[in-house]
Parts: C-alpha cells; sequence; structure tokens
C-alpha cells in the first residue's frame, strides 16, 4: 500500500476548527488535506483552502454553496462532508477519512484488475452518483484519485466541490480546464451545460483505466493536452483491450451525445442483468487478491474507551502502608476481544456490525469503575487517620488492634463492602452532588442531510456513572426522519461528559446509536454543546435545559 501520510511542515497548522492535525495527506490545486482527529478520537480528512482562494470573494461564495450542497449527500459509498467552515480564515471543510489507497495508486502500484473486480467497483462508483445527483450535485471530477478503497466498497471523494473554484467557465485562458485531463466530457471540455451525464462519461473513463492501466484516448502522459483533448472531443473510443461485457458497459457511458449515455440508475439495472453479483455486499471480496489485504491492513483505530476511575497517588513515600489490597480496574480495550465501532442513526441503509457482546462489555467497564471506586474509598477510610494522624471514628470497620505506623507494616485486611465504607460518613452530611448534566435536555443535532430533533434526559447512578435515553425526531430543516430513541450509558468527569448508545429502544429501520461527547459548563449549565462522535456524517450537537 502506498505511504498515505506525509510529516507536517513549517506553517501547516496545528488545529483547525474543533480537529487537531497530524499528518499531510496531499496537496492540490484547491487546498493541503490533512489527516486530523476529532476530540472523541475520530479519524478526519480535512481541507484547507489555499490561501489566494480563500482571499477571492467570489470563491467563497461558490464554496459556501457547494459546500451546503455536498452536506446533502448520504450515500454508503461517498465520504461525506462532516463539518465544514466558509467563513473561516482560511476556508475548510472535513470528511470521513477513508484509510485505503486511490485507484490511481493501486492501479499503478498492482496492476489492471480481473473483470469481476471492475463490474463491482463499477456497482458502488453508480450507486454513490446516484446518491450525489439525487442531492442536485454533479460531481464534474471523477477520476481514479477521488475514488478511495475500502474493505465494504469505493468510496467517492470531493464531489461537487473540486472544481468549484472554476466553475465559472470551462476553459481558462492559458487553456485549462475544469477537471482532469483524460476523465473528462466533450461538453466539459467545449464549454457546453454541466449535467449529470459529464459523470456517467467520467466512469467510462475511470472503468477503462481499471481495467486497462490507461485511458480510452490515452492519457496526459502520453500526449500533448491538445491532441488529448481533440481525441475526446472528437475521436472514438479504444475499448479492443476490454472484456466483452465491460464493452458493452463503458462503451454507452462514452456516447459523444449527452443525451445518448445512460443514468446511473440505468447503469445499476445492467450491472444487475449483466452480472447478478455486482454487488458490493458485506463480506464479499471485492478487490483483486494483492489489495485486499493492503486494505485489511489499514483499519480504521477503535472508539476510545469509556474514561477508567481515577486512582489516588500517595505521595509520602515513606509511609509504611498502603490501600488495603488490589484496586480493581475496568479491562483495557485488549482484553476483552476486538473493539468495535458505535455508529450514527442514519436513514439511507448502514448495517448494524455491532455484535450481541458490546452492551455486555460496555456495562463490565461501568460496573469495573463503580467497583474501583467502593474500593478505593473503603481504603482511605482506614488510610487517613493511620498516615495523618487523625482520631479514628468509632464506627470504622477496621479493628482496633490494627498495627499503627509506630508499629511496623500493616497485614493486609478484608475489603469492606461498598455499604461498610460508605458508614464512615457522619450521620446528616450531605449526600454527594449529582453531576450538573443530569436532567431533561432538548435541542439538535447536526448530520450530512441536516439537522435533526434531539431529545435527551440523563439520570446518574451514582459514583459518576450516567444514565441517558436520546431521542431523536423531525427537524423542520430535515422533515423525513422518523421517530426513534436509544439508551446510553457513560460517565461524567472534571466537567467531561461521555455518552455511548447502549440498547434500542425505539429503532427505525436501518438506523444506528451515536455517541456523545462535551466539555460541560461549571456550575448550572443551562446548555450543552459538543461532539457527535464514532459516526458517519454527523458532527455537532447542542442542546438547552428544560
Amino acid at each position: 500500500m502506498e505511504d498515505r501520510f506525509e510529516p507536517l511542515r513549517a506553517g501547516d497548522p496545528a488545529r483547525v476548527g474543533p480537529y487537531t492535525i497530524t499528518a499531510r495527506l496531499g496537496n492540490g490545486g484547491m487546498g493541503t488535506v490533512y489527516l486530523a482527529r476529532s476530540r472523541g478520537g475520530r479519524s478526519l480528512a480535512v481541507k484547507v483552502i489555499h490561501s489566494d482562494l480563500a482571499g477571492d470573494q467570489d470563491f467563497r461564495r461558490r464554496f459556501t454553496r457547494e459546500v451546503n450542497a455536498a452536506r446533502k449527500v448520504n450515500g454508503v459509498y461517498t465520504a461525506g462532508v462532516v463539518d465544514a467552515d466558509s467563513d473561516g480564515d482560511p476556508p475548510w471543510l472535513a470528511t470521513a477519512y477513508i484509510p485505503g489507497p486511490s485507484l490511481d495508486a493501486a492501479v499503478r502500484r498492482h496492476g489492471p484488475w480481473p473483470e469481476r473486480s471492475v463490474l463491482l467497483l463499477a456497482a458502488g462508483l453508480a450507486e454513490a452518483l446516484e446518491a450525489i445527483h439525487a442531492a442536485g450535485v454533479v460531481h464534474r471530477d471523477l477520476k481514479p484519485s477521488n475514488v478511495l478503497l475500502a474493505a465494504d466498497g469505493p468510496r467517492v471523494i470531493d464531489f461537487g466541490i473540486s472544481s468549484s473554484s472554476e466553475a465559472t467557465s470551462a476553459l481558462t485562458q492559458s487553456g485549462s480546464v475544469v477537471g482532469t485531463l483524460g476523465f473528462m466530457a466533450p461538453e466539459q471540455l467545449k464549454g457546453a451545460a454541466i449535467t449529470p451525464a459529464v459523470d456517467v462519461f467520467a466512469l467510462g473513463m475511470v472503468l477503462t483505466f481499471t481495467a486497462t492501466g490507461t485511458g480510452p484516448f490515452g492519457t496526459a502522459e502520453g500526449s500533448s493536452a491538445a491532441q488529448l483533448m481533440y481525441r475526446i472531443v472528437y475521436e472514438e473510443p479504444d475499448l479492443g483491450a476490454l472484456p466483452s461485457r465491460l464493452r458493452t458497459l463503458v462503451g454507452r457511458c462514452l456516447a459523444k451525445d449527452p443525451a445518448q449515455r445512460p443514468t446511473v440508475q440505468q447503469l445499476l439495472e445492467q450491472l444487475s442483468r449483466t452480472d447478478g453479483d455486482a454487488q458490493v455486499a458485506a463480506g464479499v471480496q471485492w478487490l483483486p487478491d494483492p489489495l485486499t489485504q493492503a486494505v485489511t491492513d489499514n483499519a480504521p483505530p477503535p472508539p476510545p474507551p469509556l474514561p477508567p476511575a481515577r486512582q489516588p497517588t500517595v505521595v509520602d513515600a515513606q509511609a509504611p502502608t498502603q490501600l488495603a489490597g488490589p484496586v480493581a480496574m475496568p479491562p483495557g480495550p485488549s482484553s476483552g476481544g476486538p473493539a468495535t465501532p458505535h455508529t450514527v442513526p442514519h436513514p439511507y441503509g448502514y448495517a448494524d456490525p455491532r455484535s450481541g457482546g458490546a452492551r455486555g462489555t460496555r456495562r463490565a467497564v461501568i460496573s469495573a469503575v463503580v467497583a474501583a471506586t467502593a474500593v478505593v474509598m473503603g481504603g482511605l477510610a482506614w488510610f487517613l487517620p493511620n498516615v495523618l494522624g487523625g482520631d479514628r471514628d468509632q464506627d470504622t470497620p477496621f479493628s482496633a488492634s490494627e498495627p499503627s505506623a509506630a508499629t511496623g507494616p500493616a497485614q493486609p485486611q478484608t475489603e469492606p463492602t461498598p455499604s461498610q465504607a460508605g458508614s464512615t460518613r457522619s450521620a446528616g452530611a450531605p449526600a454527594p452532588e449529582e453531576p450538573p448534566v443530569v436532567g431533561a435536555w432538548r435541542g439538535s443535532y447536526l448530520c450530512t442531510q441536516g439537522k435533526t430533533r434531539l431529545g435527551l434526559d440523563i439520570t446518574s447512578s451514582g459514583g459518576g456513572v450516567l444514565e441517558a435515553v436520546f431521542e431523536f425526531s423531525a427537524h423542520p430543516d430535515n422533515p423525513d426522519v422518523p421517530t426513534g430513541s436509544f439508551a446510553m450509558i457513560g460517565t461524567y468527569e472534571e466537567g467531561r461528559m461521555v455518552l455511548r448508545g447502549d440498547r434500542w429502544i425505539d429503532q427505525p429501520g436501518n438506523y444506528l446509536m451515536v455517541d456523545l461527547e462535551a466539555d460541560v459548563p461549571q456550575g448550572n449549565p443551562a446548555a450543552i454543546e459538543g461532539e457527535v462522535v464514532n459516526s458517519f456524517g454527523c458532527s455537532t450537537f447542542s442542546v438547552v435545559r428544560q
């Protein structure tokens, strides 16, 4: 697999919006793309617009329009816009990070693909274009470097945005064109109207490149720009190296007249008739053998575990005593088998990848946190009077014959139960305060398809452990969302709230649970704003107290 990461250079940003920049992924005519990490630990690709474009107000207006359109795209085979700031200095946008290589790099390194893999690629790309066109967006620059390869299918990136800086003209004074030479439709080169048919033409070019290693009209490397443009506009494509099924499919895509090209819906129907298994299903090996392992080896990192309970630190190294027995710690991320990702409520057909053991593992972590807290508090009930010299409360569960600091090291004692540890509190002492996040909250969260109403009812079961009910429903800006709800479990510690989806209460078809994280204001906050983590296409949430 290609080495996709480059070290950061002098002048590269350390943060963009709420995201920490960790490496470079590439640089193009529109901006520099960085690998970034969200506060919840999710990997993202963040494109930062070049300063010369950022100073162009016409570009900013087009960029805002294109980002708003791209946010509406929801497809299994697209890497959607997660967040953006078109008013930033400079503007930027963040998309889901796909860990696999680009199609361009894969073909150049491993060679052309067999027919079946190309047909499966065609089905995935056609479905991606269907979602893009349904949102009223034309990609305009579909090419192998804008197709990333994942274990469960291709992902189309840069839809509707990559050419926005030049959208007002198909040809510039220097002779350069919108898009990429070798993957453009005749009407793009002639300055005619741009329609979804240009993406269908580009699809035919991409499939030819994948199957043969070259384009149907040659390549920019082997010809002058003028020669390549002439062949695309006036000559017939060379499809002699394609297998018969691909030759028929690609030939229809490369019709000179846009009206003679099939729609992506017609292409999907043709693929189903031509090859019944031309769809990338879960568990299907769709990539050529050399690429399968390369993609698998680059699986994204698991979501971070819930924060463990903090342990007290004994500063006095001379103290002859220790806590009465070992402290139980919650299992680490590797102790319970491989971590499984949480995903986000989504109306467009993602399947829930989690096994039935995920909820049990999460409850085990919470139980371990509570157990650790009880052990620590019980130990401190014995530790503080002996080390610090105070009088022992008469209700303490420890024997009066225990050794003191003067008589030598203490012997291990029987672990106090939580109820015994709690009995050392004086009568009338106030109960521990509830976390300030407890209560009923209402607001919304933002996904690529728009805002969704959010109801969040949070309770505390003690020891910093939280339980919640997450309810989502249609928003005026996003009226097609059904109503659903699920239970959550998490923690509150030192101003940080973490909530993980736990079990469904009311699940609409094909919806998945989401996780929330937020830094909570001190005191009695009236509002909470935070991040939607471990999701496909959602970014932030905001709620106010009811």
